[in-house]
């Protein structure tokens, strides 16, 4: 379990922070809508207090010797490199993230990561977070963010997050399970990703504060996905399966940063 400490300083105290966590890129399939994780990215990168927690499985990973490769489910533009697909496909990601790795809190492996190091150990995750510079989670942690004490006298910000493992079709079982954690851990917020759905969901909570009660909201999200299920003219695993067809994106998290303390809201 890894705990990931960041201190914030908003670049203007009046407007919110915003917190987007994202993954399941599937970087290296025809449906990975690669303009569609850029625009995400240059989203973050021009707006004020904004940052970004990735979640895992940013590129496909499947090499040529994988029982599940096949020709058709590679990008033509990841061709030249079939002989080291992952790293190829993770120097595209090394890219398109350098401008912003100031931003990024931090970064977790996903499956088709894990898989690359039990397979070829090689931690091909753990090697982008190392160039970029970027605080390495293992399955999941916590990333805790305090605010500048010279902007704010306020309480920290804390995220659980994890990759997760929570598959299947129907909506029911992924919005339990990120719910469920919420029983076993404290935080403000709990994301996991994997199963490529893309929600947000509340819940309140009433404590004693001296001798009144007061009110907690906390949130839940599953973190979406860049992998288009259907695309005209290619093909990948998910359309194999039929599966669901799924709304592409990301949640955004907006936190408005008081003296008195923090308020979230969570949007798709």
């Amino acid at each position: 379990m890894d705990i990931i400490d960041r201190r914030v300083t908003l670049e203007n105290v009046d407007k919110p922070m915003s917190l987007y966590i994202s993954g399941d890129w599937h970087v290296g399939t025809p449906n990975s809508v690669t303009k569609d994780i850029e625009a995400k990215i240059e989203e973050v990168a021009s707006t004020e207090n904004a940052y970004l927690a990735l979640v895992g499985d940013l590129a496909e990973c499947i090499e040529m010797k994988d029982k599940r490769f096949s020709i058709s489910s590679i990008d033509k533009m990841f061709y030249p490199r079939l002989s080291e697909l992952s790293v190829g496909q993770y120097d595209y990601i090394k890219d398109i993230l350098s401008p912003l790795k100031e931003r990024v809190l931090c970064s977790l492996p996903g499956n088709h990561e894990e898989k690359i190091k039990s397979e070829y150990s090689h931690d091909i995750h753990l090697d982008l977070c190392r160039t970029l510079r970027i605080p390495h989670m293992g399955s999941a942690g916590f990333l805790r963010i305090k605010f500048d004490r010279n902007q704010f006298h306020a309480p920290e910000l804390v995220v659980f997050l994890t990759h997760g493992w929570v598959g299947g079709r129907s909506s029911g079982s992924k919005i339990n399970a990120v719910e469920t954690l919420s029983q076993y851990f404290d935080a403000d917020i709990y994301a996991m990703g994997h199963s490529h759905n893309l929600f947000v969901s509340s819940k309140t909570r009433m404590s004693l504060a001296g001798s009144k009660t007061k009110l907690k909201e906390i949130w839940s999200c599953n973190t979406g996905s860049y992998l288009q299920t259907y695309k005209d003219g290619s093909s990948c695993y998910a359309e194999k399966m039929c599966l669901p067809p799924n709304k592409l994106g990301c949640p955004k998290f907006s936190i408005s940063v008081k003296n008195s303390g923090l308020n979230i809201k969570g949007e798709i």
